[in-house]
């Protein structure tokens, strides 16, 4: 009887844990909607380097410009 009775404690014990797990996972499943998705994180990526590349494009328009401007200035 004592083994049945430390089985059944243990049992009681286990079970305890594992409603305390599934209470805590479904307080973190509402955490989570507000977090990024997949495709959100692929729209971002995307926009960031268009967004790069452009910056990319305009700085070596403007850094040509320049140059040319200081070239054009110089006596032949």
């Amino acid at each position: 009887m004592v083994a049945m009775s430390e089985h059944g404690d243990r049992i009681n014990r286990l079970e305890n844990r594992v409603d305390d797990l599934t209470r805590s996972t479904c307080e973190l499943q509402g955490a989570y909607e507000h977090l990024a998705t997949k495709d959100d994180v692929s729209r971002a990526t995307l926009k960031t380097v268009i967004w790069i590349v452009g910056v990319g494009i305009a700085s070596l328009a403007t850094i040509l410009s320049v140059q040319i401007n200081i070239l054009s200035r110089l006596p032949n």
